[in-house]
């Protein structure tokens, strides 16, 4: 800066003086940095900040505008917009780069209480990506409970991504029914509804046969219980069945064996006694009487 040649403080012949310039170092340019929202652009969520450099030099955007002032979390540099990251400083301060940041989103999918599958998080999804699958497995629980969708609040995913999200995956316990057979016996019991890991008692048999007494049930698979017992779990399938079989056993309630004996061989059995015996001793073995059904 100043004049060439330098100048005298006199005149003392004719001269011609150049001014001498030199470029600001603290010249004004702008970078607008222009941020997503809804899949959209706009100015109302664009940002502009100024700086300063040297005239007639190049500026640039710094790791495409990745600086820490202008750095927001869940935004990448989208290079599909009309970026201009760089261009010469104008001594007018007329310079404007511009970068374009795009959304992105993450989408996780949780077990839940009773799930099976590993949590899974897939991350830099765009506006509008398809929302990723859940995990192959999602929907199988652990024994005794069934899916009944995603969040309490959503039931479903949905389509595409448009923001943060995280699907964590509902549980019911399963229902199933007890049926009742007589086996034998008269009347009827409406069959009696339970719930998987809840503790509930066995209704109270209504079931009766003449000449026997009520000895508990059986179901299918063997397995014994008594009038009333409280029983969890006796079926895993959602809406699944178990059958039990009412058990009788002789009854001997009001049996008068005045004028005979009776030699018992230890099974159960129903004794008809009607008429005169003919002998004071009679003998009933498995052969010769009605065994109880169980």
């Amino acid at each position: 800066a100043g004049w060439s040649p330098a100048r005298e403080n006199t005149v003392t012949k004719n001269a011609t003086y150049t001014a001498k310039w030199s470029a600001n170092a603290n010249t004004t340019y702008n970078v607008v940095y222009h941020y997503q929202v809804g899949g959209a652009y706009s100015d109302e969520n664009a940002v502009t900040i100024p700086f300063q450099g040297e005239t007639d030099t190049t500026a640039r955007v710094v790791d495409e505008g990745a600086t820490p002032t202008t750095a927001r979390a869940g935004y990448v540099f989208d290079d599909s917009q009309n970026n201009v990251l760089s261009g010469n400083i104008a001594g007018d301060g007329g310079l404007t780069l511009h970068v374009y940041f795009k959304q992105q989103f993450s989408v996780t999918y949780k077990p839940g209480s009773h799930g099976t599958f590993t949590e899974t998080t897939t991350t830099g999804l765009n506006y509008g990506d398809p929302t990723p699958a859940a995990p192959a497995n999602a929907t199988t629980g652990q024994i005794g409970y069934h899916f009944t969708g995603w969040n309490a609040a959503e039931g479903t995913t949905a389509g595409t991504a448009t923001a943060d999200v995280v699907y964590e995956a509902q549980w019911a316990p399963n229902s199933y029914t007890m049926t009742f057979d007589a086996n034998g016996g008269t009347g009827a019991m409406d069959p009696q509804q339970f719930t998987y890991d809840t503790e509930q008692k066995i209704n109270k048999n209504t079931f009766t046969r003449e000449g026997y007494a009520f000895d508990g049930w059986t179901d299918d698979a063997g397995n014994v219980y008594t009038d009333e017992q409280v029983v969890k779990n006796l079926v895993s399938d959602n809406n699944g069945t178990v059958a039990l079989h009412a058990r009788w056993v002789a009854d001997w309630t009001g049996f008068d064996a005045k004028g005979f004996r009776v030699v018992y061989d230890g099974q159960p059995h129903f004794i008809a006694v009607d008429g005169t015996l003919s002998s004071d001793t009679v003998t009933y073995t498995a052969a010769t009487a009605a065994t109880a059904g169980e």
